[in-house]
Parts: structure tokens; C-alpha cells; sequence
């Protein structure tokens, strides 16, 4: 105790020394003010995220959880794939050539590496090659005895020949013949065929394409405590139906340029992803800063947000995913018939139902979206295209009769419990009764309407929802729905579609997307409706943040990793 006493008493002797020695210093020198740049970034805080994902338990933290969709979300914080967007080159903070305001979809040409440094294809064999950037490192896990260290290629052919023999996700990697490392840092990807959409399903962002290390797999990857990645964040804490909670990786292998100056990643201490089942509960955490961003905000919520809550930011954009009704167009016995397919989507006031169900979102946009290449716009269609969506009853009528149906006829509209779905098709019963055709509506629960879509059960036409701003998976179901079963397609849309998927230019690729897109739309095989606007909400406190939504797949860390919080700008709103 003595000795505790005197050195605290030395402490303060060698203190008030220091403060004696800097004052007689300050009277012998010039006094300089050093001024710190307030707008410079600055480490530490927190971020909540409400993300596309935040209203269910995540199905597991393994890269091969069955619902990938949703498992992707949850594991992107502390996970990395082989590439990903490059938003600081090419977004708002780059050259601005694409916006990044969509979700799943990145064009090839707006790439770049994250564990890869560089990658290459080789048409003849049939390789993709990826070179490893160096140095990257797992983080440790005591939970699992795990230390530490180098990510490799075995690590990446590990994972992907993994995801290759696990029913259901495995079917995603049908392409890939094998996968090996050539060296420590190479991987060869052996092809069947070339996919286009690579990098949708294995390269950037889709759980398929994850890498995590054996080690984490062996000990159970769906349990949040042996969590392992190379990302930004580390998984520290997650309660079901409350959250996850993820913390600073201190040993970050990135780095951002601002301004000209070079910063470490994360600039955030805690990134947390909450559950909420309940959207009003949801939109109160908004409201009062508890969530710092959300960026799926349903537009209804616009006013009301923008009155209540001025300092908030909403943007709004176009949603990527529409509703259809998918169209049994080999089964059923009238809809077989192009013309009456054709007469059903001209016999529609679709713009009119877009005010009254879609927030007045664009019609225009199937199977391509206005944010991807190969778009056509309504302008620029040509005229059968462009007929599609002009309404025209008495026209529609005539075509049904021309087509052996002079008193019309029945058609069934299978919908799941949504309500928002039911009042969708009673819209386009009133509609089609005005042309001589009865439309009944059967609805069937979730399990039902699986396997009436998977099996083509249907008789005449079933709700669906399909995203249109990647054209590779837009095409490819929707060719594989509309014109043959369990994914087989038809003439001439099988080789339009192969043209589209096995071209290596992304460049060149869009105008095979393009005229395949406009085609299956001539055909009629599917009635879609608007592309809906959503709110992409956030407070001003973030900041270095250009509205981007995505880099891969449901996946904002590009994002979120360069976000800095202003603290002084969050007490001043009094949050």
C-alpha cells in the first residue's frame, strides 16, 4: 500500500513538472493554432442498419445456408467474395457513369477484385482464373481454436467445391466441372460452359460464392459463435428475433483514398443489423434515429416521413423486382394462342393500375429494367412492343374473337395469401370482363403456390415476382417459365438466350440482351406490371455516403465500410 501511495504521489510531482515546463516554453515562443479539417473522416461510433433482410431471423451464418437470399445478408460483414462493384471508380464518387442504385445486379463492366486482385477468362479450354491479392488474412475465433491467417487458393477451391456438393445451392454451380488451386494465390475454374452471370451466382455476393475457411465449416458455420471471414467487421453477438451485432476488424486488410489522403477500414467501431417483424415498429426506430438507414422504405411513407421528419434524407428510386402473372402458355388450352396472350396485356390499362397499386412506377421495363443495359425504352420500341402496352378494350376484344373466342372465355389466376397480390388480380378481372373474359381466383397458401410454380401446376396463369435489372436472371427464367418447364427453352429463344449467356464481352453482350428481351416480350408469355418506387432513407450524420444501395448481391459493406459518423451533426439533431 505504501508503494502505491508514493508512486501516485511521483505521478503527480512528474505532472504538474510537465505542465511547469510547457508554460515557461509558451512564454518563450511563438504561439501557433493548429486547425483540424471538420469535415475530414473520423473513426469510431456506430451504424444501425435496417437491411433488405431485417424483418426475420437470418437461416444460419454458414456460406451454404438454404435460404441464400437471406443468409447472404447476415454474413456480408465479416465475409468476402472474389469481386465485387467498384463504386469508388465508377458511382457518384468516381466518374458517375452508373449510379449503383439497384439491387442484385452489378454489370460485368463495373467490377473489381476484392480477394481477387485480378481475374481472366480462356475460352479454349474453358478457365476463369482468379489471382488472390496477398497478405489478407481470416481473423481468429477463439470459440473454434482458430488463429489467424493467409487466406490462399485452397481456401477459395475449398469453399466453392464445397457449395458444388451441397444439395440445392450445388445446382447453382452446374457450370463448373472443378475448381483448383494452381498456386498459392491462383484458382482455376474449370467450365462446362461459359455463365455470363458468374458473378451473380459465385463471384460477388450470393452465399454460394463465400469464402470461409474448412475449419469454421467443420465446427458448424450456421452457429453465429464460430463465425470466421477476411470482412471489415467480425460477428460479436446476435439473439434471435433482436439482431447481430458486429464489431471493428482492427486487422482490416483495407483501405480507402480521401481527398488524397489514405485511410484504414472500417471507419465505424459497431455495425448492427436489428430484427423487426413489425414495419410501424420499424419506421418509429427511423423516425428517431435508431436506425440510421434503411434503404427499402415503402414510398407510402414518403409524405408522412418527409413532414415529420425533415432532417431525414429520402431518396427515391425505382425497386428491381416487379409482379407477374406467369402464363402456362403450353398447358393451357387458350393461352396457347399468342394473339389472345397479347390481347389479355392490350386489354390492361396498365399505367392505370400502376397509379392505383404501384406508386405511378414505370410500366416499361420487362424483362429489362431502366437500370440495366439492354433496356429499351416505351419510346424507343418497336411498334408490336410498344402495342403491348397501349390499352385498347375494343381492340383486345376484336383479337379474341379473331382468335375463335367470340364470347369470350374463362381463365383461373392462381395468387398466394398476400392480400396486395388478390387485389392485383381482381384489378385485371375487372379489366378483362370488359373484353369477354371471366377470370376466377383461386388462392393457395405458400406451399401450395411453390409447387404449382415449380411443377407447373397451374392451369392458366400464377402470380409471381421476378427482379428485371439483371438481365442474365431475367432472361433466364423468365424464358425457362414462359416457354417450356424445368428450365429448358424453346425456339429461337434457346439460342438467343445462349448467344446472351456464353458471350465473354460484357460490352458486346447487351445487345444480345437487348433483342432477346425485346422478343420474349412480343411473345407475351408473362403480363407484368410496374416497377414500384421504394425510399432509400438515411440520417446526415453519415457521412461519405453517395446513395449507392449494392456492390454484389443484397450486400451495402462496400458501402457501409467507408461510411464515417459526424457526431457533432447527430447531437445538433438532438439524436
Amino acid at each position: 500500500m505504501k508503494r502505491k501511495f508514493l508512486w501516485l504521489a511521483l505521478s503527480l510531482v512528474i505532472a504538474v513538472s510537465m505542465v511547469a515546463a510547457a508554460l515557461l516554453s509558451s512564454c518563450n515562443k511563438t504561439t501557433t493554432t493548429t486547425t483540424t479539417d471538420p469535415n475530414a473522416p473520423k473513426y469510431g461510433g456506430s451504424l444501425t442498419v435496417y437491411t433488405q433482410w431485417g424483418m426475420e431471423d437470418p437461416s444460419g451464418f454458414d456460406d451454404l445456408t438454404q435460404r441464400i437470399w437471406s443468409g447472404s445478408v447476415w454474413i456480408n460483414p465479416f465475409t468476402e467474395w472474389l469481386c465485387r462493384a467498384d463504386i469508388e471508380k465508377y458511382g457518384p464518387r468516381g466518374s458517375n457513369v452508373y449510379s449503383f442504385q439497384t439491387w442484385e445486379a452489378i454489370p460485368e463492366q463495373y467490377l473489381t477484385g476484392e480477394l481477387a486482385q485480378s481475374w481472366e477468362v480462356q475460352a479454349s479450354p474453358l478457365v476463369m482464373t482468379f489471382h488472390l491479392r496477398q497478405g489478407i488474412k481470416f481473423f481468429a475465433n477463439n470459440n473454434i481454436g482458430f488463429v489467424s491467417r493467409e487466406i490462399t487458393a485452397d481456401d477459395v477451391a475449398y469453399s466453392l467445391t464445397r457449395t458444388m456438393k451441397t444439395s440445392g445451392p450445388g445446382s447453382y454451380l452446374a457450370m463448373i466441372s472443378s475448381v483448383k488451386a494452381v498456386d498459392k494465390y491462383t484458382v482455376a475454374i474449370n467450365l462446362k460452359v461459359y455463365e455470363a452471370n458468374w458473378f451473380f451466382i459465385f463471384g460477388g455476393g450470393m452465399a454460394m460464392g463465400a469464402i470461409q475457411p474448412k475449419e469454421m465449416a467443420d465446427r458448424g458455420g450456421d452457429d453465429w459463435h464460430n463465425a470466421v471471414g477476411t470482412g471489415p467487421f467480425t460477428l460479436t453477438d446476435y439473439a434471435s428475433g433482436v439482431g447481430a451485432t458486429y464489431t471493428r476488424n482492427p486487422n482490416y486488410w483495407g483501405k480507402t483514398t480521401i481527398n488524397g489522403k489514405e485511410y484504414q477500414l472500417p471507419f465505424i467501431d459497431t455495425l448492427y443489423y436489428p430484427i423487426m417483424s413489425d414495419e410501424s415498429t420499424a419506421v418509429a426506430a427511423l423516425r428517431t434515429g435508431k436506425i440510421d438507414w434503411w434503404p427499402t422504405v415503402k414510398i407510402q411513407y414518403q409524405d408522412t416521413l418527409k413532414s415529420s421528419v425533415p432532417d431525414l434524407v429520402l431518396n427515391k428510386y425505382l425497386y428491381g423486382k416487379i409482379d407477374l402473372f406467369r402464363i402456362n402458355r403450353q398447358g393451357s388450352k387458350t393461352l396457347k394462342d399468342v394473339n389472345v396472350r397479347r390481347a389479355l396485356m392490350i386489354g390492361l390499362d396498365l399505367q392505370a393500375i400502376s397509379n392505383l397499386l404501384y406508386s405511378g412506377g414505370d410500366i416499361a421495363n420487362w424483362p429489362i429494367g431502366p437500370q440495366a443495359p439492354g433496356y429499351t425504352s416505351l419510346a424507343n420500341m418497336p411498334a408490336s412492343q410498344k402495342a403491348l402496352y397501349t390499352y385498347d378494350a375494343a381492340k383486345a376484344k376484336q383479337m379474341i374473337a379473331d382468335a375463335g373466342y367470340p364470347n369470350g372465355f374463362n381463365l383461373e389466376i392462381d395468387v398466394d395469401t398476400v392480400a396486395a397480390h388478390a387485389d392485383l388480380a381482381n384489378a385485371c378481372a375487372s379489366y378483362w370482363a370488359k373484353i369477354g373474359v371471366k377470370a376466377t381466383i383461386k388462392t393457395l397458401d405458400s406451399t401450395a403456390a411453390a409447387s404449382a410454380r415449380d411443377q407447373v401446376t397451374y392451369p392458366d396463369m400464377l402470380y409471381t415476382n421476378y427482379t428485371v435489372v439483371n438481365p442474365l436472371v431475367s432472361l433466364h427464367l423468365a424464358a425457362a417459365d414462359v416457354l417450356a418447364t424445368n428450365f429448358t427453352m424453346a425456339e429461337p429463344f434457346d439460342p438467343m438466350y445462349k448467344k446472351v449467356a456464353q458471350e465473354l464481352d460484357p460490352v458486346k453482350r447487351v445487345d444480345y440482351e437487348k433483342t432477346l428481351a425485346l422478343a420474349m416480350l412480343d411473345d407475351a408469355g408473362m403480363i407484368p406490371f410496374a416497377q414500384p418506387y421504394y425510399l432509400n432513407c438515411y440520417w446526415p450524420w453519415m457521412k461519405n455516403y453517395y446513395n449507392e444501395l449494392d456492390s454484389g448481391y443484397y450486400n451495402q459493406i462496400a458501402m457501409i465500410k467507408r461510411i464515417w459518423i459526424d457526431q457533432a451533426k447527430k447531437a445538433s439533431l438532438g439524436k
